[in-house]
């Protein structure tokens, strides 16, 4: 499930050299990281809105895997 999750990401977020439109793309996180990068190369110092974005989403899937991880322990 996880391999089926990061090439769904990665496909979002135009790993693959094709850009999906950008209402698209911004479900992927790997797209708010791409697009730091493309801002930083080109000299714009603007990407305060994809760290926190990629922040945001970091603390929300750690979240998740805590709980999960606990879950399955709890069952055990």
């Amino acid at each position: 499930l996880g391999g089926v999750m990061t090439m769904a990401l990665a496909i979002l977020g135009g790993t693959f050299g094709f850009v999906l439109p950008k209402e698209i793309g911004m479900f992927s996180f790997i797209y708010w990281g791409r697009t730091a990068f493309e801002k930083m190369a080109a000299g714009q110092g603007d990407i305060l809105l994809n760290v926190v974005v990629l922040v945001v989403e970091g603390v929300l899937l750690f979240t998740v895997g805590v709980l999960l991880f606990n879950r399955r322990f709890e069952v055990a």
